[in-house]
């Protein structure tokens, strides 16, 4: 179960929040997740979506910093849309999550342009740690 982390991320009042959008087939994931990111003061989440595709389209329209993708989806997947944005969104930070936490995994979402990787049953103490790094 996701909880809020003992350690939000500090706001930088030089830095705007990083606008975040989160993508996972697992509606009750997404809620924890949204509810989660929303006590963030260095978050800001522009939107949400269960659906790869659809993930793509509001990456286009909203412009977010960074997105949480899910690895494992029907239609698109993960690795697909991440493909995808890294190469028309170069500045969109991408942290792919999933339940195989294998280093081939992890090892496939760097070779397509993720910028970090959390196993999901350790979402609630890496995430934020992960976000840190996409954005160094």
């Amino acid at each position: 179960m996701i909880g809020i982390p003992t350690q939000p991320l500090v706001r930088d009042p030089s830095r705007s929040p990083f606008r975040t959008l989160v993508v996972d087939d697992s509606a009750p994931l997404l809620e924890r997740l949204c509810r989660l990111l929303d006590a963030q003061p260095l978050i800001e989440l522009v939107g949400a979506t269960q659906q790869g595709r659809k993930a793509l389209q509001l990456a286009e329209a909203l412009r977010p910093d960074l997105v949480l993708m899910d690895l494992n989806m029907p239609l698109v997947d993960g690795l697909q849309a991440t493909t995808i944005l890294y190469r028309q969104h170069r500045h969109i930070r991408v942290i792919l999550m999933s339940i195989d936490g294998s280093p081939k995994a992890q090892t496939s979402a760097q070779a397509l342009g993720a910028h970090g990787f959390i196993w999901k049953p350790r979402i609630q103490s890496d995430l934020m740690t992960e976000i840190h790094r996409a954005f160094k």
